[in-house]
């Protein structure tokens, strides 16, 4: 009978004591590196050179599959949600209608009132026109001129530059590393 290595029994050259217990650093070196662990791991190397492709092959056929899948599976899924909702008795079913037709009413009101209030501000707008060209009008026939000074407004504000202040056109491209592009390579035109 041959000996086993000595690596690999933590007494080795002494006497077997059962009820002897095996010290942290023994057991850990056990389960590190021995046999068990060494054969599962060389087995998973070895089906793994042998059938990698195969197996690469086999991840990519189970994501096209189960992307293919995906929208019948959603579609009975709809379904499933739509019988059990068709199934609800009708005081629950007749109640959610009602609610429903309370709340479009309520944003319907709101839109009528926002509506009513853009209405009434563009008849001010309006009537404020008409009141500047009658007053135009009645200037224009005492010989005053017409012309009066802008609306200063929140808009009438300095435009910024999108370049900077440092922008120089013979600067180059200015960070901008596509600024040169080959010409158009044609062929001979047409004629006769």
């Amino acid at each position: 009978m041959a000996a086993a290595p000595q690596g690999h029994m933590p007494n080795a050259g002494m006497p077997f004591d059962p009820n002897a217990v095996p010290s942290d650093e023994t057991l850990a070196a056990d389960l590190a590196g021995g046999p068990i662990v060494m054969d599962g791991l060389n087995m998973v190397v070895s089906t793994v050179q042998t059938y990698g492709w195969l197996l690469v092959g086999a991840c990519a056929l189970m994501v096209y599959v189960a992307s293919r899948l995906r929208p019948s599976l959603q579609r009975w899924q709809q379904q499933r949600e739509d019988s059990a909702y068709k199934k609800q008795d009708v005081n629950t079913a007749s109640s959610r209608v009602e609610a429903m037709m309370q709340a479009r009413q309520k944003m319907q009101a709101e839109l009528d009132a926002q509506a009513a209030v853009h209405k009434a501000l563009m008849a001010e707008k309006e009537e404020k026109k008409r009141l500047e060209k009658i007053d135009d009008y009645d200037k224009m026939q005492q010989g005053k001129s017409k012309v009066r000074a802008p609306p200063t407004s929140s808009k009438d504000k300095p435009k910024k530059s999108l370049r900077g202040d440092t922008y120089s056109p013979l600067g180059g491209s200015g960070g901008d590393s596509c600024g040169w592009r080959p010409s158009r390579r044609a062929g001979p035109s047409g004629g006769g």
